[in-house]
């Protein structure tokens, strides 16, 4: 995620949030201090604010979703999944009305918050037929939140609420990497066993 003067994105593998400059320059390990030291045991997707100074990631490792300072203080869990069982994937920001998204792509389901951590409720329910949703993306202007599916290919749109949910497209063998580009009104998406990144306009979906 490009916010708060750098580049902030989740490293799996190694279990860390890191950061760099847009040049490349100053790559950091975010080191974490308050409720947790550690990003969990199978970290995924991340967002930031850029006014707050707080980035957002989920743990699939321990079903939960949690946040920290950019520079890694007062880290705190957010949300944690009661009954275990669940794979919170990618997470998303709605800035102009504080609200946090995240997909959960074994429960089949994407939540929404406050940025606190409360009032979780269900956006989506039954998201993705063939594995779950799994990548997302908001555009808030238009009202509209945007998701691909673990395994069968497609990727859906729904009103913020979840209302007015329509398929956009099928026929993708591994959907990863769901965009949306508000101003240029385009749509971004990885095919991941083709691996290319494909593009069409809002307006041919």
């Amino acid at each position: 995620m490009a916010h708060a003067g750098g580049i902030y994105w989740t490293d799996r593998g190694a279990s860390q949030l890191k950061r760099m400059n847009f040049d490349g320059s100053g790559l950091q390990t975010i080191p974490l201090a308050g409720a947790v030291t550690s990003p969990g045991t199978n970290v995924r997707g991340i967002d930031v604010d850029g006014a707050s100074q707080r980035i957002f990631w989920a743990d699939n490792g321990l079903d939960r979703v949690l946040r920290a300072n950019v520079d890694g203080s007062s880290s705190t869990i957010l949300y944690t999944v009661v009954g275990g069982g669940s794979f919170p994937a990618d997470v998303r920001l709605d800035r102009v009305n504080q609200l946090l998204y995240w997909c959960d792509q074994t429960r089949n389901r994407i939540h929404r918050s406050t940025l606190d951590g409360a009032s979780v409720s269900d956006v989506i329910t039954n998201a993705a037929a063939a594995g779950g949703p799994y990548f997302m993306d908001l555009d808030v202007p238009a009202g509209k939140i945007y998701w691909g599916d673990f395994s069968g290919g497609s990727i859906f749109r729904a009103n913020l609420d979840g209302s007015a949910r329509e398929t956009l497209l099928t026929g993708n063998n591994n959907t990863r990497g769901v965009r949306v580009d508000p101003r240029e009104q385009m749509l971004y998406w990885v095919n991941r066993d083709d691996k290319k990144v494909h593009r069409c306009p809002l307006s041919a979906v």
